[in-house]
């Protein structure tokens, strides 16, 4: 992940900090001074708990973290039930309802939500992306948004 962050810093001067993961098997864990990218991949590839990574908050779960956690952006990559689309809709809700810019992949949200969550996010000037791939799939949405819209 180093070499992407670097990537990105020199062609773009995008910098970014990794300040909180959740995770429901694996734990959560929360930093404002930020994670380690790599150590987290190594966490991960080694089948570690989060809550093994030292000198962190831990224990909360993802909605708690949304709303306590100091971030610009959150990634949601929640299961979703597609009855209710929980507990994916209230997390991308309540990241919008406190100022995150929102990326989701779930399907979830933005078929039972969209109209409700993309008027939330233009009301506070926020982004609300959307996208994701199944079983080799392409995505659909903005190409059908964007590109198909006429």
């Amino acid at each position: 992940m180093s070499n992407k962050k670097k990537e990105l810093q020199e062609k773009h001067n995008f910098h970014y900090a990794i300040v909180a993961v959740s995770d429901w098997q694996k734990g959560a864990i929360a930093s404002a001074a930020g994670l380690d990218d790599n150590m987290l991949l190594s966490l991960t590839k080694e089948k570690i708990k989060l809550t093994e990574y030292p000198i962190v908050i831990k224990g909360l779960d993802a909605l708690t973290t949304v709303k306590k956690i100091d971030a610009d952006v959150s990634v949601e990559l929640l299961f979703t039930n597609l009855k209710n689309g929980e507990p994916s809709a209230s997390y991308c809700t309540a990241a919008l309802q406190k100022g995150l810019h929102v990326l989701t992949s779930n399907k979830g949200p933005v078929a039972l939500f969209f109209h409700e969550l993309k008027e939330l996010a233009e009301a506070q000037h926020l982004f609300f992306g959307f996208e994701g791939t199944v079983m080799s799939g392409t995505p659909v949405l903005k190409t059908i948004l964007k590109n198909l819209a006429g």
